[in-house]
């Protein structure tokens, strides 16, 4: 009738966000009633988001991935375009027309559209050609967020779970394309690991607020303890010298300042929490290290705001 033509040809912004949240509500309590007419509805959301870059298009298409993905069937293809088109509207948004400072529900949409497709059907993000496109906007956004807390903590948590993706609860077939998507995930890894880890350790020590502390404690721990752990499962066994310690002694040695005088936090703390971070990253540390390591780096912020001292950290390695 008159009015889905209208809101076809785009004639008030609310009106088609509005019919977007309403789509989003049916695909999460009624999905056999979408399915039939999926394809157009998606065709609808996406020419939503080119003409208004809004955020609840991403918060849609991350319900459909959610609900319609199929990691070992057809639908894959389909999603893979589906991202490659997204990631190529949201790159030339934050490049021609606003900053990710100035769209920061957008890039927190983006990226959990982006983690939905690590935990639903990764196949279509690791063979996505704008794949490489995707991990360096997350980098990007890790200083060009500012800080603020949705679009920073959203990055983190993708960048967490793509490159911690062996420390997550996965389906079979999840599991099984990830390990397929392995070497594309780890090309990246080394691409781009050394600068995520000098951006979560200079968040820690002053960068950032306190309330990200926690999503910069898991983004470290998540490529740390993939990388130590596949160290581990190879032959040579070099525990003490993996690319992981070369970073985080690099950034702890050149990033991190003493927010008290702004001298460089001192060489007994640079080495104490190598040697913590290091054990509690290693596979022989057991279930709870995650969360020592969130306390540990929690003390390591406080010491370097001077509200605490180098003892507390020891106390971890006891």
């Amino acid at each position: 009738g008159p009015f889905w033509k209208c809101v076809q040809q785009g004639s008030h912004e609310q009106i088609l966000t509005e019919v977007v949240a309403i789509h989003k509500q049916f695909i999460g309590n009624v999905p056999e009633m979408v399915f039939p007419r999926f394809t157009e509805t998606v065709q609808f959301v996406v020419s939503v988001l080119e003409k208004t870059k809004h955020p609840g298009t991403l918060d849609y298409l991350a319900t459909a991935v959610e609900t319609f993905n199929a990691p070992a069937s057809d639908s894959t293809s389909s999603f893979t375009e589906l991202l490659a088109h997204v990631t190529t509207v949201i790159t030339t948004h934050i490049t021609t027309t606003k900053r990710p400072d100035e769209c920061p529900q957008l890039m927190r949409a983006f990226f959990e559209l982006a983690q939905r497709y690590i935990l639903f059907c990764p196949s279509a993000l690791t063979g996505c050609r704008e794949f490489p496109t995707i991990v360096a906007i997350a980098v990007e956004c890790l200083s060009a967020c500012k800080g603020e807390r949705e679009s920073t903590r959203a990055t983190l948590n993708f960048l967490s779970q793509l490159f911690g993706w062996r420390q997550l609860r996965l389906s079979q077939p999840v599991t099984n394309a990830l390990e397929v998507g392995a070497i594309a995930i780890d090309e990246q890894l080394a691409k781009h690991g050394e600068t995520i880890v000098r951006a979560c350790l200079g968040g820690l020590a002053g960068g950032s607020p306190q309330m990200l502390w926690p999503s910069l404690s898991d983004c470290l721990f998540a490529i740390v303890s993939h990388i130590v752990g596949a160290n581990a499962m190879s032959a040579t066994g070099a525990e003490e010298t993996t690319i992981a310690h070369q970073w985080v002694y690099t950034a702890l040695t050149t990033s991190c300042f003493m927010v008290t005088d702004g001298k460089p936090v001192s060489p007994e703390t640079c080495t104490t929490v190598m040697k913590v971070f290091f054990q509690l990253a290693s596979m022989k540390a057991g279930p709870q290290s995650k969360s020592k390591a969130r306390q540990m780096l929690a003390d390591f912020a406080k010491l370097c705001k001077g509200e605490t001292g180098n003892d507390a950290l020891i106390s971890y390695s006891l």
